[in-house]
């Protein structure tokens, strides 16, 4: 009766089917992926605000997952500047 829990295992904090299950207004679990952990520590209030905005609006835990990873691939392509000092030609120069 009980043979499922042999096969039982714990999931990891950043899987698909928990991030939903987090407050957004709490803190997020930390990602396994060392990207989007500096994302995280460099980061955190855009970080949690597009948490928050995805969270929100009810968006799959994947798209979230697609969102974050094009964000840290945005910082990576600037060496990790602030947004705020990127300006507008940096978006253009990242999406050319």
């Amino acid at each position: 009766m009980y043979q499922w829990r042999a096969f039982a295992r714990d999931l990891e904090p950043d899987h698909p089917s928990l991030l939903l299950d987090y407050n957004p207004a709490t803190l997020a679990p930390q990602s396994q992926t060392p990207l989007i952990r500096r994302f995280h520590d460099d980061f955190p209030e855009l970080y949690m605000a597009l948490i928050k905005a995805l969270r929100i609006r009810r968006m799959a835990a994947q798209t979230e997952k697609s969102y974050l990873a094009r964000l840290v691939r945005f910082f990576q392509f600037h060496q990790w500047q602030d947004i705020d000092t990127s300006g507008d030609n940096k978006i253009s120069e990242y999406l050319e």
